[in-house]
């Protein structure tokens, strides 16, 4: 698209520029960044090629300029957006009104969908000296236009107003929200709306609990006790009062965040937890002599309630000695596979967090032997196991190496089971190992013809003996020691009339052989 031709972007030369517009755009930024305002505006963030502007201003007659891709950040009012890395910038104005105006426009700005899931992150930087942008400008029609706009957004600053809090509950649709930013109430509008909401909130992330906010350890304790409003609850808590409360909220899925200097061992020993998946990072600072203690309290207490369907675990600490992991790591290991053992519905098993402290690769065989014939368990997810640079001392290393024999019996043990990194990428040492998933596969695909109507079995069957099975032994095998019936009806066809074909019908569910 040529610049001189964009329908929606028309250039304001630097010489002719209003005194508005000289004091939002000052003359110590960058000449590289060009100053536009809009022939008429869009209604979609990707009609305009913003990869072709690079860095730019786009002038608003209602006193505001949005920055895009600026990071020379002016000492006035603004607010920072980002698009899930793909678009961000800053917004300034001469009034918090026209901040709040021209954001509610941009932000509001349809998505592309190639961008696919879109998340949105809206902050206020506090600079000395200079007041920081109102959040309560934003009016509560403009917040739900946002809202309307984009599900996903993380507010990591400023202070919500009651009227703010209501909107933010009362969408008629479910939100992926997370709150850096403090209520004005502390959280009872916010808190009370909810409690009379009757479908699904979906996500929410509390980043940093201290001091009283976001929420006051009242509205915090009411917020836990909501009957599955919320899905999904992710919280960094940073207060002894409230550490404890998270585990007992009213979810299918929680992550906590929690300081080890706030509990003890014997304070999780009782916890409710009732989310079934469930996220522990524990956070070590100053004395972290009990962390294995505190993690091994936790473990016995999943293995007593024993509902759990997905677990993951996993201990950060910047200075923290592996000398003394080593021998506190096979204690936690123990109550690992005592959880496992107590919990049948567990399907995924993740110890991948990039925080992790605590090297578990070592106990990697009995973990295997522990999953071996677990009924439940499908995926066991682990660091990288490919080699990458360390920033400790500079080496370069294999996370979680461990022997791939160990890797190689629990295949043939648990043919429904993978072992995976945080991508999903299943963990193999080369050829013997991915055969080995390759087989499993064809088992499964093998057993799932079991569930087939008699009448279409035998077609399918021959099908797969045919097309997938032809050249390789164990297949062979494994089809026939599934459909023994078949075998002896395909032969008594063939006896009967030794020139009758077997109909090839090509039906979906043997693509998964």
């Amino acid at each position: 698209m040529s610049r001189r031709r964009d329908p929606y972007l028309q250039l304001v030369r630097r010489d002719r520029m209003t005194p508005r517009q000289q004091a939002l755009v000052p003359a110590h930024l960058p000449r590289s960044l060009t100053l536009y305002e809009f022939r008429q505006e869009p209604t979609r963030l990707d009609d305009i090629d913003w990869q072709e502007y690079g860095s730019i201003a786009i002038w608003r007659s209602n006193g505001s300029v949005i920055f895009i891709k600026d990071r020379c950040f002016q000492r006035r009012r603004h607010v920072v957006f980002l698009f899930s890395d793909r678009l961000g910038g800053t917004i300034y104005g001469e009034t918090d009104a026209a901040i709040a105006e021209t954001a509610t426009f941009f932000l509001s700005l349809q998505h592309p969908e190639h961008w696919g899931e879109n998340h949105l992150l809206i902050r206020s930087a506090i600079l000395i000296g200079i007041r920081a942008f109102d959040f309560a400008a934003l009016l509560p029609a403009q917040l739900a236009q946002i809202l309307d706009s984009t599900r996903s957004i993380t507010f990591s600053s400023g202070s919500f107003t009651p009227e703010q809090a209501v909107i933010l509950a009362t969408r008629p649709y479910t939100l992926n929200i997370g709150l850096g930013e403090r209520f004005v109430d502390q959280g009872t509008a916010f808190v009370h709306a909810l409690q009379i909401r009757e479908s699904s909130f979906g996500f929410l992330k509390i980043i940093g609990q201290r001091n009283g906010g976001p929420f006051s350890v009242e509205n915090l304790q009411l917020l836990c006790q909501l009957n599955f409003i919320l899905e999904h609850l992710r919280c960094h808590i940073d207060d002894e009062e409230c550490a404890l409360l998270p585990f007992s909220a009213k979810v299918n899925k929680l992550h906590c965040q929690m300081s080890a200097k706030y509990v003890r061992p014997d304070d999780l020993a009782s916890i409710d937890i009732v989310a079934n998946d469930f996220t522990l990072t524990l956070f070590l600072d100053g004395n972290h002599d009990h962390w294995d203690t505190l993690l091994i309290a936790v473990l016995h207490r999943v293995a007593e309630l024993g509902h759990f369907e997905r677990l993951c675990f996993s201990v950060f600490y910047n200075a923290f000695s592996r000398s003394l992991q080593f021998y506190r790591v096979a204690r936690v290991v123990d109550a690992l596979i005592r959880a496992i053992h107590a919990n049948p519905n567990l399907a995924c098993l993740d110890l991948s967090s990039d925080k992790q402290s605590v090297r578990w690769s070592h106990y990697f065989q009995p973990l295997f032997q522990s999953m071996e014939e677990h009924p439940g368990l499908r995926f066991f997810v682990v660091q990288s196991y490919m080699l990458r640079d360390e920033e400790i001392n500079g080496d370069h290393e294999t996370l979680f190496q461990f022997n791939f024999s160990w890797l190689q019996q629990l295949l043939s043990r648990n043919r429904r089971f993978a072992v995976v990194d945080s991508s999903g990428q299943k963990c193999s040492n080369g050829p013997v190992i991915d055969r080995m998933y390759l087989l499993n596969r064809f088992y499964l695909g093998s057993e799932s013809l079991l569930q087939e109507f008699t009448a279409s079995r035998p077609a399918l069957v021959s099908l797969a003996l045919v097309d997938q099975a032809s050249n390789n032994a164990q297949y062979i095998a494994l089809l026939l020691s599934h459909h023994t019936d078949v075998l002896c009806e395909l032969l008594r066809i063939s006896m009967c009339n030794p020139y009758r074909e077997v109909s090839r019908r090509r039906v979906r569910c043997v693509q998964t052989l």
